[in-house]
Protein backbone atom coordinates (compact mmCIF):
# COMPACT_ATOMS: atom_id res chain seq x y z
CA UNK A 1 0.00 0.00 0.00
CA UNK A 2 1.56 3.39 -0.58
CA UNK A 3 1.20 6.05 1.58
CA UNK A 4 -0.02 9.05 0.41
CA UNK A 5 0.84 12.22 2.64
CA UNK A 6 4.73 12.35 1.45
CA UNK A 7 6.84 15.43 1.40
CA UNK A 8 10.55 15.86 0.86
CA UNK A 9 12.55 18.35 2.74
CA UNK A 10 15.99 20.35 2.75
CA UNK A 11 17.59 23.08 4.62
CA UNK A 12 18.91 26.25 2.85
CA UNK A 13 21.84 28.10 3.86
CA UNK A 14 20.30 31.99 3.93
CA UNK A 15 23.32 34.26 4.81
CA UNK A 16 23.94 34.86 1.36
CA UNK A 17 20.02 35.23 0.24
CA UNK A 18 19.23 38.01 2.72
CA UNK A 19 19.29 42.02 2.25
CA UNK A 20 21.81 43.19 2.78
CA UNK A 21 23.75 39.54 3.40
CA UNK A 22 25.13 38.08 6.50
CA UNK A 23 29.21 37.51 6.05
CA UNK A 24 30.58 33.65 5.60
CA UNK A 25 31.94 34.32 8.88
CA UNK A 26 28.57 34.49 10.54
CA UNK A 27 28.17 32.49 13.74
CA UNK A 28 25.40 31.27 14.17
CA UNK A 29 22.29 29.39 12.36
CA UNK A 30 21.06 30.98 9.01
CA UNK A 31 18.87 28.15 7.65
CA UNK A 32 15.27 27.33 6.58
CA UNK A 33 13.97 24.24 5.46
CA UNK A 34 11.56 24.23 2.11
CA UNK A 35 9.77 21.77 0.88
CA UNK A 36 9.17 19.90 -2.57
CA UNK A 37 6.21 18.29 -3.89
CA UNK A 38 6.59 14.96 -4.41
CA UNK A 39 4.55 11.40 -4.23
CA UNK A 40 6.42 8.52 -2.93
CA UNK A 41 5.61 6.89 -6.67
CA UNK A 42 8.11 9.77 -7.87
CA UNK A 43 10.81 7.79 -6.02
CA UNK A 44 10.81 4.81 -7.56
CA UNK A 45 9.28 5.17 -10.97
CA UNK A 46 12.39 3.93 -14.04
CA UNK A 47 13.26 8.29 -13.88
CA UNK A 48 12.36 8.78 -10.42
CA UNK A 49 15.77 9.89 -9.92
CA UNK A 50 15.31 12.90 -12.46
CA UNK A 51 11.49 13.66 -11.69
CA UNK A 52 12.55 14.50 -7.77
CA UNK A 53 16.05 16.31 -9.17
CA UNK A 54 13.64 18.49 -11.31
CA UNK A 55 11.50 18.96 -8.36
CA UNK A 56 14.60 20.37 -6.03
CA UNK A 57 16.01 22.33 -9.08
CA UNK A 58 12.61 24.19 -9.35
CA UNK A 59 12.70 24.80 -5.69
CA UNK A 60 15.91 26.16 -5.48
CA UNK A 61 15.58 28.33 -8.83
CA UNK A 62 12.41 29.95 -7.14
CA UNK A 63 14.37 30.68 -4.15
CA UNK A 64 17.17 32.20 -6.00
CA UNK A 65 14.93 33.93 -7.28
CA UNK A 66 12.68 34.79 -4.34
CA UNK A 67 15.29 34.11 -1.28
CA UNK A 68 15.77 31.95 1.17
CA UNK A 69 13.03 32.85 3.45
CA UNK A 70 10.35 32.68 1.06
CA UNK A 71 7.43 31.49 2.78
CA UNK A 72 8.88 31.04 6.18
CA UNK A 73 5.99 33.28 7.37
CA UNK A 74 3.73 30.34 7.15
CA UNK A 75 6.39 27.47 7.33
CA UNK A 76 6.22 26.51 10.96
CA UNK A 77 2.21 26.26 10.69
CA UNK A 78 2.65 24.31 7.23
CA UNK A 79 5.71 21.58 9.49
CA UNK A 80 3.30 21.22 12.13
CA UNK A 81 0.19 20.70 9.72
CA UNK A 82 2.10 17.82 7.85
CA UNK A 83 3.11 16.41 11.07
CA UNK A 84 -0.34 16.48 12.95
CA UNK A 85 -1.45 14.78 9.89
CA UNK A 86 0.60 11.86 9.65
CA UNK A 87 2.59 12.47 6.60
CA UNK A 88 6.07 10.94 6.13
CA UNK A 89 8.73 13.30 6.01
CA UNK A 90 12.15 12.73 4.14
CA UNK A 91 14.23 15.54 5.12
CA UNK A 92 18.28 16.37 3.79
CA UNK A 93 19.83 18.56 6.64
CA UNK A 94 23.34 20.13 6.16
CA UNK A 95 25.51 20.86 3.04
CA UNK A 96 28.67 20.03 1.81
CA UNK A 97 29.33 23.99 1.48
CA UNK A 98 29.22 24.48 5.22
CA UNK A 99 32.72 23.84 5.92
CA UNK A 100 32.15 22.16 8.90
CA UNK A 101 35.79 20.50 8.80
CA UNK A 102 37.63 23.71 8.56
CA UNK A 103 35.66 25.25 12.22
CA UNK A 104 38.02 25.32 14.92
CA UNK A 105 37.08 27.04 18.46
CA UNK A 106 40.34 26.71 19.57
CA UNK A 107 40.94 22.71 20.18
CA UNK A 108 41.76 21.99 16.73
CA UNK A 109 39.57 21.20 13.61
CA UNK A 110 37.03 18.35 13.96
CA UNK A 111 37.87 14.64 13.12
CA UNK A 112 34.66 13.69 12.94
CA UNK A 113 31.34 15.60 12.03
CA UNK A 114 27.89 14.46 12.25
CA UNK A 115 24.42 16.02 12.02
CA UNK A 116 22.31 14.57 15.30
CA UNK A 117 19.00 15.04 14.26
CA UNK A 118 19.57 12.93 11.91
CA UNK A 119 19.07 9.84 14.45
CA UNK A 120 15.55 9.75 13.19
CA UNK A 121 14.55 7.36 10.14
CA UNK A 122 14.00 9.31 6.55
CA UNK A 123 16.49 11.44 7.18
CA UNK A 124 19.81 12.02 5.45
CA UNK A 125 22.51 14.15 6.76
CA UNK A 126 25.07 16.25 4.51
CA UNK A 127 28.50 17.37 4.91
CA UNK A 128 31.76 18.07 2.40
CA UNK A 129 34.57 15.14 2.82
CA UNK A 130 36.75 15.70 5.44
CA UNK A 131 39.76 15.45 3.44
CA UNK A 132 38.60 19.02 1.46
CA UNK A 133 38.51 16.93 -1.96
CA UNK A 134 35.36 18.07 -3.22
CA UNK A 135 33.75 14.76 -1.83
CA UNK A 136 30.31 14.56 0.15
CA UNK A 137 30.02 12.79 3.21
CA UNK A 138 26.40 11.09 3.40
CA UNK A 139 24.45 9.91 6.96
CA UNK A 140 21.79 7.58 6.55
CA UNK A 141 19.26 6.70 9.03
CA UNK A 142 16.93 4.23 8.40
CA UNK A 143 15.06 1.07 10.26
CA UNK A 144 16.80 -1.88 9.53
CA UNK A 145 14.22 -3.93 7.27
CA UNK A 146 14.31 -0.45 4.99
CA UNK A 147 18.14 -0.44 5.42
CA UNK A 148 18.30 -3.75 3.96
CA UNK A 149 16.10 -2.85 1.39
CA UNK A 150 17.69 0.49 0.82
CA UNK A 151 21.60 -1.43 0.32
CA UNK A 152 20.11 -4.02 -1.95
CA UNK A 153 18.97 -1.03 -4.23
CA UNK A 154 21.70 1.21 -4.15
CA UNK A 155 24.40 -1.56 -4.97
CA UNK A 156 21.96 -2.86 -7.47
CA UNK A 157 22.09 1.03 -9.17
CA UNK A 158 25.36 0.90 -8.52
CA UNK A 159 25.40 -2.24 -10.50
CA UNK A 160 27.87 -3.86 -7.78
CA UNK A 161 26.74 -7.64 -6.79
Amino acid sequence: MEKEKFAFGFTVDCRARLEPSLPNNYFGNCVWGHLVDTKPSDYINEDGVFLVAKCIHEKIKMINEKGGLEGASDGFSKFNYLSTEGFEIIGVAGSNRFGVYEIDFGWGRPTKVEIVSVDRGLTIGLAESKDGKGGIEVGLVLNKHVMDLFKTLFLEGLHIN
